[in-house]
């Protein structure tokens, strides 16, 4: 069987590949939606494994193109992912067409399951989910702006409360530090420079 795992995270990657090849799978693997529709083009995949967060065309544009394709709509999508889930996320997803939506991190034997029991189902023609569920584009690009608004304005707090840790400890690290920029042009002094040699961040830019 052949499975295609979408995921911008390398480690990801490998740990389903890892995962996947060591019970008898043959895997391919793309960074983001548009390197795995090329994949498609090229290869027989039996099923789709995605993250939804990913630059260039992320899990739920990957899995709407999949679903209003002529060519690959009867193949078996699965999200599975940790990005900033909610149920707003899975009730798209299956609106989308979706046969799971898996949540990072699960089991290694769970996780089997979900897939082995998935394949078992589209071999006895039990297989729900395959057929997009939404009553028209609006409401679906509607659900998606939603859903990707929020998930950007989780990251983004995120990362702010990240910047600010990052900007604490340098701070008050005792040892002399300097952060620099790719052409060498001091960005920021910490405290325990400052206070040593008296350069203030206005002193480097003269």
């Amino acid at each position: 069987m052949n499975i295609l795992i979408v995921d911008d995270k390398k480690e990801s990657l490998y740990l389903l590949e890892t995962m996947l090849k060591g019970n008898g799978y043959h895997t391919f693997s793309a960074s983001n939606g548009k390197e795995a529709l090329q994949i498609l083009d090229k290869q027989e995949i039996d099923l789709i494994i995605s993250d939804i967060l990913m630059p260039e065309m992320d899990g739920f544009q990957l899995c709407k193109a999949v679903k209003t394709s002529d060519k690959f709509r009867q193949i078996p999508f699965v999200f599975y992912t940790a990005t900033f889930t909610t149920r707003q996320d899975e009730i798209l997803a299956l609106k989308l067409g979706a046969s799971r939506f898996l949540r990072k991190p699960m089991e290694p034997e769970k996780f089997l399951e979900q897939i082995q029991g998935l394949m078992e189902n589209l071999k006895e023609g039990d297989l729900q989910s395959q057929e997009p569920k939404y009553k028209d584009e609006e409401e679906v690009l509607r659900l998606y702006d939603e859903r990707l608004v929020t998930k950007l304005e989780k990251k983004m707090k995120d990362l702010g409360e990240e910047r600010a840790l990052f900007t604490e400890v340098f701070d008050r690290v005792p040892l002399l530090m300097t952060m620099y920029d790719p052409d060498i042009k001091i960005l920021r002094l910490n405290d325990a420079f400052t206070k040593t040699t008296g350069w203030t961040e206005d002193d480097t830019r003269r």
